[in-house]
């Protein structure tokens, strides 16, 4: 016999006590003329004394031979159901379905034919009419019949007969139908004096708040351990309102108090709640229940999983609580993108546990999101056998298009994905907080965008939005794709879309509105921000998305943007705050990398200001932090390909140490530093071959060791490794230069400038420095005029830009052309003085020396490390007028005069005395030094 539970709850808008009236009717029909069964009158005797303990006024009927009879106990039900507050209805026994229509048999009516059925069975629909007229309280009808036609094969003495059963009856709304086993499965009726079913009913309707859906989860675990998982109990429900207690103490106000503080969030006050609750009575489990799921709630995960323990503990048969521990462990880390640690063992092993007791279909599902960190083939296993599970469930077919290898392929079940969801009473919300559908649209985009169909990708974007256009995410998702997929500012990639000529005015202001107060929101506007260069828009954005929530994703975007905007000292504080958090095992690898990145550029910055013992500490920490990163990655087994850029980083700060030394004359060290730079480039090499920055890097480590040669060597490899890399040109550019071919630089930088994917001005200036060379000075004003539409396309204003003035006032001077120089070099004296104000003279004249010296391709280091630099005359014509024999590495706002000392050359060159007097009286306004 399949057993039946359908509860019918009309309404349960308010709890009952015990002080209500309650009336309840027990059948229980064992003595059959043909199919005899042995215990539906003892399960009957076993329900009614269990409803007796819940204060139930309990009509019991036993071994009911004719339909009158039935008829007749079941109309008396009805007269007292008119008078109590909640009724109850068991039947156990034979049942039937004749033309979709269910039927409960008396044992001695005689059924020969299905006409016999319709004329002298009763009929289920005459109880559930009875429970219907007291449609606001609560009523339950409980069937525990066999789903079994006795025409269709000889009775005998089991609840297993042949036969299709009873009728699948679908829960209107407020009602909850359970089947004692699993669609076209039948259930023995029992060795025992009672089956597994009923005994576990009657157990765990004595249970203390326990809502009524976790009475038929209790029920189903206990039959699944009891027939070693031959006999499954599923449930359909469709109930409303607030949950219903057969058992409810004076603590189930406090929970409700609790739930409605969880679903405002006010965890705080809903935390206090649920630790005052547990302190009252220690071994109610539903007050471990409730602060397990405050604690995630507020990410103190382990807290989490320490009350799940408890209620594991306290409440053994609801086995659910390893898979809720799983959860924890796996929202653990993802939370702190600890993929490696033993977190994600943790859940495996809880997941595992779970699926061993058969508790949650859905810890197949997260056992593989968990197994998908560095084992895709466990991972896809379990999503295969979830799907298999539920082969009409949204999620499944989620899931299982990341295993398809082809776009066609992932499309074919995104789609099914989304029409199951769409059809869902409920949609599929992600662990993310987004809805399934949104996200499934999303995913699609990228395939058909894979598939060279981009408008129709956009437009399921769009589709999202009008599925869910008062919702945050398909707004996020929208903005996400472009992220993803156009690029910022970079001139553009084989296969990009430039993300500057896309109006995402509107989708901005709608994820303004929509995510007012969400964390997300703010993110990914901070993203958005930051690949528009708008860097204060992405700071505030960040700042907010911290604000709302305190986690390290939030934390680490808004420490890369002050690492990005050169605010070190504030990155470094960040990025050092999580890992301390984090614990320093951390696997998060690009968290270490930012970290050793503020690190290395604050050491930057004292050498800059001559601080070499302190540049050389900071340089050391950036040092030991990439080391231990690297380290890190091959204890867990996971340095690979994308793990190359840490050699290289390790070989670059190397050398910042290895200059730090020179910096304090300390040869010795920083020959040692310099060498080993070189060893680790040599490493990375060997272990990523195919690496092309490393081997670029390696070839500008010969440049500047003078070994062009071996420059030009590696160059060559790193070509072959990636030809698209335009480093690989632009270094080769400078190779040239030394060797003064410059013919062959300019074909080159071409080259390279082609070949650039990122915002980079330099090319535009090597490419100068080769024309002015071979004095080609009609195309350096083309190049610059290329490169000033370059920097106004791309909103470039870096100091480079601002000193072209005196490069195009030093090529006008040298073309004859009088009036644009003077215009020019006055401009380069305005430029300054904004300069002097921005705090950004060093950079300005740094920036004009790498123009005009061609990257400073005469300047070479002696013996004592020092730059020496040569007599410009001998290199640019009118070299000396412009002044550019000076070393200006060092000059500050006091220099001014430099500028207007070019301007009076200008002027002495064309007999304008005069003017050239009012620049020298400028220039000893300007400076103390007499002897200038």
């Amino acid at each position: 016999m399949l057993r039946i539970f359908y509860f019918f709850l009309i309404s349960s808008a308010f709890l009952f006590s015990q002080e209500e009236k309650r009336v309840a009717l027990v059948i229980g029909n064992s003595n059959y003329e043909k199919g005899e069964l042995n215990n539906p009158v003892n399960d009957a005797k076993l329900i009614a004394k269990t409803l007796d303990s819940l204060d139930f006024e309990v009509l019991e009927a036993y071994n009911v031979s004719t339909k009158r009879e039935l008829i007749k106990v079941i109309r008396e039900f009805g007269v007292k159901r008119d008078s109590a507050d909640i009724g109850f209805v068991y039947y156990a026994g034979h049942g039937v379905q004749i033309n979709s229509e269910n039927f409960l048999l008396p044992t001695k009516e005689v059924f020969k034919s299905e006409l016999d059925i319709e004329d002298y069975a009763v009929s289920v629909q005459k109880i559930i009419r009875i429970l219907e007229s007291k449609s606001d309280q609560v009523n339950i009808l409980v069937l525990d019949a066999c789903r079994d036609n006795p025409f269709e094969s000889n009775w005998n003495k089991t609840r297993s007969l042949k036969g299709q059963g009873l009728a699948k009856l679908p829960p209107p709304t407020g009602s909850l139908i359970a089947f004692s086993t699993d669609a076209g499965q039948t259930a023995p009726d029992g060795e025992g004096p009672n089956s597994f079913y009923t005994t576990s009913l009657s157990k765990n309707m004595l249970l203390e708040n326990t809502t009524l859906d976790q009475v038929f989860r209790n029920v189903r675990t206990d039959v699944l351990k009891s027939s070693n998982k031959m006999q499954r109990p599923i449930e359909s429900s469709q109930l409303t309102g607030q949950a219903f207690y057969l058992v409810q103490t004076d603590y189930s106000k406090l929970i409700e108090e609790i739930q409605k503080e969880i679903d405002d969030n006010n965890f705080i006050k809903a935390l206090e709640k649920a630790t005052s609750l547990i302190e009252k009575n220690k071994n109610i489990h539903l007050g471990y229940e409730k602060r397990a799921e405050i604690y995630i709630k507020l990410n103190k995960y382990y807290n989490a999983i320490e009350d799940y323990y408890n209620c594991i503990k306290l409440n053994p048969e609801k086995l659910e609580y390893m898979f809720l521990i799983g959860n924890a462990y796996l929202k653990k880390a993802t939370h702190y993108k600890e993929w490696y640690g033993d977190d994600i063992k943790n859940a495996i092993k809880a997941y595992s546990e779970c699926i061993d007791l058969d508790c949650s279909n859905d810890a197949y599902m997260n056992r593989g999101m968990s197994y998908s960190i560095d084992n895709e083939t466990k991972a896809y296993k379990d999503y295969e056998k979830f799907y298999e599970l539920n082969p009409k469930h949204p999620y499944g077919n989620y899931l299982m298009s990341f295993k398809q290898a082809d776009a066609l392929g992932k499309i074919k079940f995104l789609d099914r994905a989304i029409e199951f969801d769409l059809l869902s009473v409920n949609p599929t919300i992600l662990s993310g907080g987004e809805k399934l559908v949104t996200s499934a649209h999303y995913e699609m985009a990228i395939q058909y965008l894979k598939l060279d169909k981009k408008s129709f990708a956009l437009s399921l974007l769009e589709k999202a939005i009008k599925l869910n256009p008062n919702d945050l995410m398909p707004y996020y998702f929208k903005l996400k794709f472009y992220l993803n997929h156009f690029f910022g500012y970079n001139p553009g990639a084989s296969n990009s879309y430039s993300l500057k000529n896309v109006d995402l005015t509107e989708t901005i202001i709608k994820i303004k509105e929509t995510g007012k107060d969400d964390a997300r929101a703010s993110n990914i506007l901070a993203r958005y921000y930051g690949d528009l260069n708008e860097y204060e828009l992405a700071k505030k954005n960040a700042e907010i998305s911290v604000a709302l929530d305190r986690n390290a994703q939030n934390l680490f975007r808004l420490g890369n943007i002050e690492l990005q905007t050169g605010n070190y000292n504030s990155s470094k504080d960040i990025f050092e705050k999580i890992i301390e958090k984090q614990g320093s095992d951390t696997s998060w690898s690009s968290l270490r990398s930012n970290l050793s990145l503020s690190y290395y550029y604050l050491a930057q910055e004292l050498a800059n200001e001559g601080d070499f013992k302190n540049a050389l500490l900071m340089f050391q920490k950036a040092l030991k932090t990439t080391n231990d990163n690297i380290l890190n990655l091959k204890r867990l087994g996971i340095f690979n390909e994308d793990s190359a850029y840490l050699l290289l980083h390790k070989a670059n700060q190397a050398l910042y140490i290895s200059e730090s030394y020179w910096g304090l004359k300390d040869s010795k060290n920083a020959k040692k530093y310099n060498i080993e730079a070189e060893k680790v480039f040599l490493e990375g090499i060997e272990t990523f071959p195919n690496y092309s920055p490393t081997i670029n890097q390696l070839a500008k480590y010969y440049y500047n060791e003078q070994k062009y040669d071996a420059a030009t060597e590696m160059i060559k490899k790193s070509i072959l490794a990636d030809p698209d890399n335009f480093r690989n040109y632009t270094l080769q550019t400078l190779i040239y230069f030394k060797q003064k071919e410059f013919e062959k630089g300019i074909e080159t930088i071409d080259t390279g400038i082609e070949k650039m994917t990122i915002i980079n001005v330099n090319p535009f200036f090597y490419k100068i420095g080769l024309l002015m060379n071979l004095e080609r000075y009609d195309e350096c004003l083309l190049v610059i005029s290329e490169l000033e539409k370059y920097s106004k396309e791309y909103k470039i204003s870096n100091i480079l830009i601002k000193s072209l003035p005196l490069v195009k006032s030093f090529i006008h001077f040298n073309l004859g052309n009088q009036i644009e120089s003077f215009v020019e070099i006055t401009n380069a004296i305005k430029s300054f003085e904004n300069a002097i104000q921005t705090k950004l003279v060093n950079d300005y004249f740094q920036s004009i020396d790498h123009i005009l010296n061609g990257l400073k391709m005469n300047i070479e280091w002696n013996e004592n490390n020092e730059y020496e630099i040569k007599n410009y005359d001998n290199i640019l014509p009118n070299g000396k007028m412009f002044m550019l024999n000076n070393n200006i590495a060092n000059y500050d706002s006091s220099h001014l005069f430099m500028l207007y000392n070019i301007r009076a050359n200008i002027f002495q060159s064309y007999g304008l005395d005069v003017f050239m007097c009012e620049d020298y009286d400028t220039i000893i306004n300007l400076t103390d030094d007499k002897e200038i």
